[in-house]
């Protein structure tokens, strides 16, 4: 699999606006995900989702971005890592349905990716003078 190439690595590879609308979004997501671990019947694996959602999302875009910013390819097991969490997601969201372990893996993954590209967007701003 071949890289796109960009111009610039740094925070000119974002659209305009990227970094409000991560960050609006990325909120909002979050909340939806609290909303479903509060009323799911098992709170306690749902919050527990929640957070490794969270966590695995925002981890995937900070060791990619990284990389990126180096001038070095991002990983293919990076992308097999999310799908591994979306598909355990869905799997969850199925046996459990939305209010449950499932939905609130996915929205923190989303969640949790969508924060963390905050992150990414300013420090690829840095990169900008380098």
């Amino acid at each position: 699999m071949t890289e796109t190439k960009l111009e610039h690595r740094d925070d000119r590879a974002w659209p305009k606006g990227a970094m409000p609308a991560s960050l609006l979004i990325g909120l909002a997501v979050v909340a939806a995900g609290v909303t479903v671990t509060t009323a799911s019947s098992h709170v306690a694996l749902a919050a527990l989702c929640l957070l490794v959602g969270l966590a695995v999302g925002s981890s995937l875009i900070v060791i990619g971005i990284r990389r990126w910013l180096d001038g070095q390819a991002i990983p293919a097991g990076l992308g097999m890592v999310s799908l591994l969490f979306a598909v355990g997601g869905l799997t969850l969201n199925w046996k459990t349905g939305f209010v449950g372990a499932g939905g609130a893996l996915l929205l923190g993954l989303g969640g949790g990716c969508l924060l963390a590209n905050v992150w990414a967007i300013r420090a690829a701003g840095r990169n900008r003078h380098r």
